[in-house]
């Protein structure tokens, strides 16, 4: 995929967050795609506001991403902090405070 189809991608996904069901499919594939999108390298700045907008509304939705967290099948790295918002949404905050000390 292309980094302009991953951030379309991950766009619909946070969408699909406020149509979820019991599965759980939908909360881990936006976890999955947000891997993705921080596996891109370069993003254009309006790509990178776009993608903040985008994890804000991550965030606003993690209680119930939390129903399906934590998963520990997938990263320690407290660096993509989508994976610990069963933790609260602080975790996105303190992400760069814990990059920074390792």
């Amino acid at each position: 995929m292309t980094p302009e189809q991953i951030l379309r991608v991950y766009m619909q996904q946070v969408k699909n967050l406020d149509q979820a069901d019991e599965t759980g499919l939908t909360e881990e594939l936006v976890l999955l795609t947000r891997d993705s999108v921080a596996e891109v390298t370069q993003w254009e700045p309006e790509q990178e506001q776009q993608i903040a907008r985008l994890d804000d509304q991550l965030v606003v939705h993690w209680q119930q991403l939390a129903e399906v967290l934590p998963n520990p099948n997938f990263t320690d790295d407290r660096r993509h902090w989508w994976w610990f918002l069963h933790e609260g949404p602080q975790v996105r905050e303190q992400a760069p405070v814990q990059a920074a000390a390792d």
